[in-house]
């Protein structure tokens, strides 16, 4: 199986540098609350990058658009629709931002929830640098062959 934990923290590293020098500063990976749980104590879910302040939260998607049989990539676009709903979940207290290191997924994604996410949240392209692409591009397409391997046949 792929290992993409090692690819996952390339990528978040280099986006949060990236935030780091677009807002002058350091973000962390790190917990927000998000609700109360029925025994008052807190739900917390990790983002990918907050600011020091606490005014700027973001999550990072490294996913591409393309499925291997060509077909709308409905687990991705749960995926994010999934981030939006943990973006309104902490309410109004920071800017959010979606980033994807793929402009296809951004601007997919951007048509398919057009009218259908809070105002609030920006969905922001980010180019991996060419290594640190590379490397995605590699893992994502061994993560594709061992989909098709076990992927069963339709009838």
């Amino acid at each position: 199986m792929s290992d993409t934990q090692h690819l996952k923290t390339h990528v978040e590293d280099e986006v949060r540098a990236w935030l780091t020098k677009e807002f002058g500063q350091t973000f962390r990976k790190d917990f927000l609350q998000v609700g109360i749980k029925s025994d008052g104590s807190p739900a917390v879910r990790e983002f990918d990058a907050i600011s020091t302040d606490g005014q700027i939260v973001a999550s990072i998607k490294a996913s591409t658009w393309i499925t291997v049989g060509g077909n709308q990539p409905a687990a991705k676009v749960h995926s994010f629709y999934t981030e939006l709903y943990f973006f309104d979940l902490i309410g109004k207290r920071a800017k959010k931002l979606l980033i994807f290191t793929d402009a296809a997924a951004r601007n997919g994604f951007a048509k398919i929830c057009d009218g259908k996410k809070a105002d609030d949240v920006e969905l922001m392209p980010f180019e991996l640098s060419s290594g640190i692409r590379r490397e995605a591009d590699l893992a994502l397409a061994a993560a594709s062959r061992e989909i098709r391997i076990v992927k069963p046949r339709k009838r």
